[in-house]
């Protein structure tokens, strides 16, 4: 037992460190990360302070990216790693700290639309195609794609969607090339248009890498989920849904953390799941989307339904450097207000289950973070984690009857998943003012109850607070003394007073004073008063 809680600390040494599989450090070089590119981006801007920013699995590469920048600008340099927050969002605020001018932000990204208070480059980097296996030919991938994904009946025409993680741009487009000499990527065939994806930074955000286009990009027909989507081969226009989908990136998802193909098919609900897959560019395997999303999907609805069920949220901050990231907590705090429910909204940087395990008096948390980490659903944590979108759903349906068809605004059909914020607010493809997500009564209604599917129990359709409806409750209730206790938080905070510790047997108001004397010193071993007796004797 001992040696599990001391040791040497020969196992921190020799402890394996698990990196991200989608970006395989070993097929990397310094030179695959656009260093004459990045030089010149911070030399035409005369930046002095640059902070280069690294995720946790390439900062085995981060003093080698340093030391080339500054011999080719001659400015301060500084790597930052272990993030506030996710690798994937830009860390404004850890930039901050340095003072510095302008950000580079390396490895995989999220592209999420920042606060812009520094002005941020992205290097992905790219994984060159030498780097990847060749035991198949890209025109026989090219082929197993098309019968993977021909559509039912063969007669039907679809669009066919190309998107990938960004290291394999390079391979996407080798694929895409493939394609070209396919009989079914034809006028008469079944794939038709074909449509490319590029990334969309938004400014004061840049880019390092270019299209492999170039100036033969045509203009974007739509954007979704960060990418920018182009016709290529066909028409001017996407034909109605459902499109074919191909994801070229790493089969590597594991518990709690979602590959970027989620985001992909949560946000694109036009892609046919049944005719959508991944492409992993190391092993050459296709696998279906309906094999990755079903399970997550099946989740959400169970989280949904325990959404329903909650009284005591708290709001989980995720990021400070995504844009209007405080307006959604407004909102959320506005909705959880008008439906009775008690809050508190918490700060935490890193999230990990031994921070959230400390406050088990929250039936969900609702997490306000960038759509790639958005989906947190570890098994380690003991308090559900939902997304605002998911709230809205659960809330919705808690205070309008299924029956009021014409009232159902918000719905969650187990299908489509919103991992963006933004959507939700005022400009957003799915914004609903929050009286219209949950709406009041003219009139105070026969109470209804709904059953519970996490329970079995009934629990009662409410109707919704507040101070100038003429049937709320009081927002404010009175306690001893005349004090005002807002109604919101005391049922959360009530019990905190049960879990001080005071002791096996404290004795409070027995105890005499005692006068202060010095205490004993040295090691556990071997106390100053056990070495004066030994001397004594």
């Amino acid at each position: 037992m001992c040696s599990a809680v001391t040791n040497d600390g020969c196992e921190v040494v020799s402890r394996r460190i698990s990196s991200d599989c989608r970006f395989p450090v070993g097929n990397l070089n310094v030179e695959d990360f656009q260093l004459d590119k990045t030089a010149q981006w911070i030399i035409s801007r005369n930046f002095n302070q640059i902070g280069l920013q690294f995720p946790d699995e390439l900062l085995g590469l981060a003093f080698r990216i340093c030391k080339n920048i500054v011999s080719l600008t001659t400015k301060n340099c500084f790597i930052l790693g272990d993030s506030s927050y996710a690798g994937c969002c830009v860390d404004e605020l850890a930039g901050q700290r340095f003072r510095i001018d302008a950000l580079v932000h390396y490895g995989r990204a999220c592209l999420s639309p920042v606060v812009g208070r520094i002005p941020v480059l992205y290097v992905f980097g790219q994984i060159p195609r030498s780097a990847l296996p060749h035991s198949k030919s890209m025109r026989d991938i090219a082929a197993e794609l098309c019968s993977l994904l021909a559509p039912n009946p063969a007669s039907t025409k679809s669009a066919l969607i190309i998107t990938y993680d960004f290291p394999y741009q390079d391979f996407a487009y080798s694929l895409y090339q493939s394609l070209l000499s396919q009989p079914q990527v034809a006028q008469d065939g079944s794939f038709w248009p074909v449509v490319w994806s590029e990334p969309h930074v938004i400014p004061p955000c840049e880019s390092a890498s270019c299209s492999p286009l170039g100036d033969q990009l045509p203009p974007a027909v739509f954007h979704r989920c960060a990418r920018s989507f182009h016709i290529l081969h066909g028409p001017n226009e996407i034909p109605n849904p459902s499109w074919s989908l191909v994801y070229v990136g790493r089969n590597c998802n594991t518990e709690g953390n979602p590959l970027p193909f989620h985001r992909i098919l949560t946000e694109l609900p036009e892609a046919s799941r049944a005719q959508s897959c991944l492409l992993d560019p190391f092993s050459l395997s296709f696998e279906k989307s309906t094999d990755v999303l079903q399970k997550t999907l099946r989740r959400r609805s169970y989280l949904i339904e325990k959404a329903k069920d909650a009284r005591c949220f708290g709001i989980l901050i995720g990021t400070l450097s995504v844009k209007n990231y405080n307006a959604i907590v407004k909102r959320l705090q506005t909705l959880l207000k008008r439906a009775g429910r008690s809050y508190i909204t918490l700060v935490v940087g890193r999230l990990n289950p031994a921070k959230l395990a400390n406050i088990s008096e929250l039936d969900v948390l609702v997490i306000v973070a960038c759509p790639e980490t958005s989906l947190l659903d570890s098994r380690d944590f003991l308090i559900p984690v939902i997304t605002p979108f998911e709230l809205e759903c659960a809330l919705h349906s808690e205070f309008v009857d299924a029956t009021e068809t014409e009232r159902m605004t918000r719905l969650w059909n187990g299908k489509n998943l919103c991992l963006d914020y933004q959507k939700l607010l005022p400009g957003g493809d799915l914004y609903l003012p929050e009286n219209v997500v949950l709406p009041r009564a003219d009139q105070p209604r026969e109470k209804l109850a709904d059953v519970s599917l996490i329970t079995g129990k009934l629990h009662e359709l409410q109707n919704i607070g507040g101070d100038d409806h003429p049937h709320c409750e009081l927002s404010l209730a009175t306690q001893k003394e005349w004090t005002l206790v807002d109604k919101n938080t005391w049922d959360l905070f009530s019990s905190k007073a049960h879990r001080t510790w005071y002791g096996l047997d404290p004795q409070l108001g027995h105890t005499p004073v005692a006068q202060l004397q010095e205490g004993q010193d040295g090691v556990p071993t071997h106390y100053s008063r056990n070495r004066n007796e030994s001397e004594t004797s």
